[in-house]
């Protein structure tokens, strides 16, 4: 008993070392630094970077165009006073 013991403590503690040695190869695999970047970190980027451009420029002519807008007497909110006041 005692030896059948002893082969199941040494199975376990290779076992364990083989997780062990596995799990930091796939951590040193992921952690590698590269100067390249992957497809996705491209697209990503790109995607990233349009989109904000086309934000800013739409934000930015938005509020040209309201500052810019030219003042006209608003029928619609006040009605026919509006109207009334125009025709002088």
């Amino acid at each position: 008993m005692n030896a059948l013991s002893g082969l199941m403590i040494d199975f376990q503690r290779q076992v364990v070392s083989l997780l062990i040695l596995s799990l930091a190869s796939l951590i040193f695999t992921c952690l590698q630094v590269t100067p390249y970047k992957t497809m996705f970190q491209i697209q990503y980027f790109n995607v990233v970077l349009w989109t904000a451009i086309g934000l800013t420029i739409t934000l930015i002519s938005t509020i040209y165009l309201m500052l810019y807008m030219p003042l006209m007497p608003d029928t619609l909110l006040f009605g026919e006073s509006a109207k009334v006041m125009g025709d002088d």
